[in-house]
């Protein structure tokens, strides 16, 4: 998981450098937890855990960068695709995936790839977590209280 500690520096530093406040706070946690919840997941279900674990970290990186929620999942995608370029940490397959499910991750009703399936429950857990569910992640909550974890 060595490339996920260099994803994770340059969240940080991406993070670090363009929020602050609450928005930094927030989004340090929900971040990592989705992150780390997608990992979980990936683990049960044949994932490749450090791409999902990836795509976690800058699912919502331009919510919490620019302060500004609208159409989060589309501009979270570009600006981790021109991060993870930047520093070259994974293939051009590899980032595809990890970009599809980033620009997938918020259209909860409708079933994607298992990357995009993956981050999704992994987005959800972490709502479910602090009682911030959305009315369109209900079934899904449903569904995944029915699969065991560990």
């Amino acid at each position: 998981m060595k490339r996920y500690e260099l994803a994770k520096d340059l969240f940080f530093k991406e993070m670090l450098s363009k929020s602050s406040g609450f928005y930094l706070r927030v989004g340090l946690q929900h971040c990592l937890n989705v992150s780390a919840f997608a990992i979980l997941i990936a683990r049960k279900r044949g994932l490749d855990e450090e791409l999902i674990g990836i795509a976690g970290l800058f699912h919502d990186i331009h919510t919490y960068t620019n302060m500004n929620s609208f159409n989060h999942a589309y501009y979270s995608s570009i600006q981790a695709k021109e991060l993870l370029e930047s520093i070259n940490l994974v293939t051009t397959e590899e980032l595809d995936i990890i970009i599809t499910a980033i620009k997938n991750h918020s259209d909860k009703k409708i079933t994607h790839d298992n990357y995009s399936e993956c981050l999704k429950d992994a987005d959800v857990l972490d709502h479910y977590m602090w009682g911030t569910l959305r009315e369109d992640e209900t079934d899904r909550t449903r569904k995944l209280k029915l699969e065991t974890f560990c």
